[in-house]
């Protein structure tokens, strides 16, 4: 039986002098897949990060990124603008005059579109194969609003840290020195004198003097010690401070808001410790959506003030819901802290036997790590071992925090494990591959592996 018209155009194309025109071609078009700007958009970062967020900021949202966005008709495009180019016309009038002599009664336009389609096909794998992008690239470049709260731990709700008032007034005279307040002093890097020094200039009353205030007042002001850090700028004076106060009568939690690249907050902003330089010194309560954002333009170092971090954007309440501010209030310089007491020695011998393991694997199974790395690249599977890589990980730092009677030992056991997953995961496919047979065993970690990237679509 003589071969049809699709299977010859087939057998045609795929010959290797063909084949490499069309790749030439596809060089030649600027295909970033993931890191494509027509795919980036506020309510897509907005979504993304949410769920970052959501799921307590282990699991790395890159699936979500994944199924969210579809690389196809970015892919078309490319096929569309590869086959536009000179080389490839040619290519193609040449190949339908090739086919029409062998099937002169097959009509032109008919020919070239079996030419074209098959092509497609082509340059669509080769786009794929040769794309190094990954789902989280449709996140950079886009800032989100995020605040750092001091205090706070995992899921515990933000009015738990929020301040307090002796009566119904509700300004700075009346506000309790309780550890909410004291965060906010540290926070401004107001010391607890100045602040009563400033009430009594502007109201008259003195908050520790028995003489002015009610005794117990005068007692627990009398007992709040906080001082001026002389090695960090002060963020707003004690008058401000007083006057931001009066201006947040519902009650607050201290934060400082930011913005930050979206990419780099979900793909390991907990592997390092972080300062900013500029952002606001937020007053604010999420619950009722009122407060006193200060903007300032120094230094803080947020490894400081332990605590943790929530979205401030996109939802209930946010900044722009509630004072009409844009993500310009909040531009800054985020920069990782000159301080690294969170990176324990333990967490940094850890890393040091990810490498050996990583290393052994590779020199035990040299063959094994070879194959499945193309298979991973060939089918634009590197973020599909996430997930595997964020739960081996996920599992040794429960472990490890089991260990630890302190909440805080427990917790820098998690963040150490996730930063060595992300260390995993941004270092690339063969470093996931090693990881995953060593943690499953080389030939369950294999079968994994596989059953990740499913199989390869099949070479024409």
């Amino acid at each position: 039986m003589s071969p049809s018209i699709g299977e010859t155009v087939k057998d045609l194309v795929a010959t290797p002098s063909v084949f490499a025109r069309a790749r030439k071609a596809c060089a030649q078009v600027d295909y970033k897949g993931y890191a494509c700007a027509s795919l980036k958009s506020r309510s897509l970062t907005l979504d993304l990060v949410t769920m970052f967020f959501e799921t307590g900021q282990f699991v790395p949202p890159a699936s979500a990124a994944r199924s969210a966005v579809s690389l196809e008709p970015i892919i078309e495009d490319a096929v569309h603008d590869a086959l536009r180019l000179q080389d490839m016309r040619k290519l193609v009038a040449d190949t339908v005059e090739l086919i029409c002599e062998k099937f002169p009664k097959t009509s032109q336009p008919t020919v070239r579109r079996e030419v074209k389609s098959c092509l497609a096909n082509v340059m669509q794998r080769e786009f794929a194969r040769a794309d190094r992008s990954m789902p989280l690239d449709v996140l950079s470049g886009m800032d989100v609003v995020v605040a750092h709260v001091p205090g706070l731990r995992g899921f515990e709700p933000l009015k738990s840290l929020k301040t307090d008032y002796y009566d119904e007034f509700r300004d700075a005279a009346s506000i309790k020195p309780n550890a909410a307040f004291e965060r906010l002093l540290r926070l401004a890097n107001v010391s607890s004198q100045e602040y009563i020094a400033a009430v009594e200039e502007m109201r008259g009353e003195r908050l520790d003097d028995p003489g002015s205030v009610r005794k117990a007042v005068a007692s627990d002001w009398a007992a709040l010690e906080v001082l001026v850090d002389s090695a960090r700028p002060q963020l707003v004076s004690p008058s401000e401070l007083v006057n931001s106060v009066d201006a947040a009568p519902n009650g607050f939690v201290p934060m400082v808001a930011f913005a930050v690249d979206a990419a780099y907050l979900c793909r390991g902003w907990r592997s390092k410790p972080h300062g900013v330089e500029g952002g606001v010194l937020a007053l604010h309560d999420f619950e009722t959506g009122t407060g006193c954002p200060v903007r300032f333009e120094e230094d803080v170092d947020l490894s400081d003030f332990p605590g943790g971090l929530v979205q401030a954007e996109g939802v209930p309440c946010d900044f722009r819901e509630s004072y009409g501010y844009s993500e310009e209030e909040f531009q800054s310089r985020v920069t990782v802290s000159r301080k690294q007491e969170r990176n324990s020695d333990r967490s940094r011998n850890m890393n040091d036997d990810i490498k050996r393991t990583i290393d052994r694997i590779k020199k035990e199974n040299p063959a094994l790590v070879e194959e499945l790395t193309a298979l991973v690249l060939a089918a634009d599977a590197h973020g599909s071992l996430d997930e595997s890589v964020y739960d081996y990980f996920g599992e040794i730092g429960s472990e490890e925090a089991n260990a630890h009677e302190s909440s805080d030992g427990q917790e820098k056991e998690l963040v150490s494990s996730e930063a060595a997953a992300a260390e995993i995961n941004n270092a690339g496919a063969e470093e996931q591959i090693c990881i995953i047979l060593d943690g499953h065993g080389v030939a369950d970690g294999e079968r994994l592996i596989k059953d990740l990237i499913g199989d390869p679509a099949p070479k024409m």
